[in-house]
């Protein structure tokens, strides 16, 4: 895999020579400030003659750009290797993205002046949920300039070399790696006030993102990732509720978060069908292949996420039923499913999406 910045259509290394040696091993390009000001510079007049092009003309460019990405078998491979997945697993993280990006483009209304966008996108988050958002950029004449999430820079590279491939005019999309919020501030100070930010990423992350940007005068659009809650209704089939919980909180696929429909936190379910639910719940769990071959986390890191969420549920009273075990070696930790959580408890009020679910009585 090439290890490289994309700047003005070509792949480079940074302009001090410095590299950091990212998850998957390679050694992959500090980018500076001399490498934001050069991006900005060239997307800045790449801009200018972008949004001249007919408005179909763009459309088509970027479409060729999903479809490019939907055909990525290094992107595929590197899901493959990281977690564990097999290849129908991982091709569930690219499937779609066409379709997406289409949806994006017939929603867009161009007419906006042409400008750069700083892109700063949670890997969890970088495919289905940042795409649109890039397409409906470049649809309006802008030019984005892409800043990879460190943890997995081979997502971003990706979308360099499907640029590459469908010959995206110079400097119309850009890659940079390097420390996320140094190189993101350092773009939105270049940016005066005349730039946005597009940026996903944990709640805590996208408050400071946001005053980043109200500081600078720019339009911040950014998506926080949140885990989600669902409801069980008193006459619905609790069977089939089982099996649609237990994929979206732990589906081998889900597990990773935000490429799909989202990981599941929470379940409220009344209380006269909890007890039953909450057994088909655990023999469905039993059952699935994420619980008998849990997907590694990314790194240290996000295994102790899921710890930290688990036993914060224990401290807080929670009774746990179900997985919690981890392998620090392999990086995994087994679903883990909580009962006797109340309301008012900070484990029902998770937002960061882990293995953990927590069952309340509605």
């Amino acid at each position: 895999m090439q290890c490289a910045n994309y700047v003005d259509g070509a792949f480079c290394e940074a302009a001090r020579g410095a590299t950091f040696r990212a998850a998957d091993g390679g050694d992959w390009p500090q980018s500076s400030s001399e490498d934001v000001g050069r991006a900005a510079v060239v997307a800045a007049a790449a801009a200018e003659r972008w949004v001249t092009l007919e408005l179909r003309a763009r459309a088509e460019h970027v479409l060729a750009l999903a479809r490019a990405l939907e055909r990525e078998s290094e992107l595929v491979e590197s899901w493959m290797r990281t977690f564990e997945l097999e290849r129908p697993e991982a091709e569930l993280h690219v499937r779609g993205i066409e379709a997406a990006v289409a949806g994006a483009l017939g929603a867009a209304r161009p007419g906006e002046r042409a400008r750069v966008t700083w892109f700063a996108p949670d890997w969890r988050n970088a495919l289905v949920g940042t795409l649109p958002a890039l397409a409906r950029e470049l649809l309006l004449g802008h030019a984005p300039v892409v800043v990879s999430d460190g943890r997995m820079p081979e997502v971003a590279q990706a979308l360099a070399r499907a640029a590459e491939a469908v010959g995206l005019p110079r400097g119309v999309l850009q890659v940079l790696h390097g420390p996320t919020r140094e190189l993101v501030a350092l773009g939105l100070e270049g940016a005066r006030g005349a730039g946005a930010l597009c940026a996903s990423g944990s709640l805590e992350r996208m408050a400071e993102l946001r005053r980043l940007c109200e500081q600078r005068g720019l339009d911040p659009r950014l998506a926080a990732l949140r885990a989600g809650a669902a409801e069980i209704l008193p006459d619905e089939d609790l069977t089939l509720a089982a099996q649609v919980v237990v994929e979206r909180a732990f589906g081998r696929a889900a597990t990773l978060g935000g490429q799909l429909s989202g990981t599941l936190a929470r379940v409220h379910c009344p209380a006269r069908c909890f007890a039953r639910f909450s057994e088909l719940l655990l023999e469905t769990l039993a059952a699935s292949p994420a619980a008998r071959r849990p997907v590694p986390q990314l790194d240290a890191a996000a295994l102790a996420r899921a710890q930290a969420a688990c036993e914060l549920g224990l401290d807080e009273g929670a009774t746990l039923i179900a997985g919690g075990e981890s392998d620090a070696e392999r990086r995994t930790f087994a679903p883990a499913v909580l009962t006797n959580v109340e309301a008012y408890m900070e484990s029902a009020r998770r937002q960061e999406p882990v293995p953990v679910l927590c069952l309340l009585r509605a």
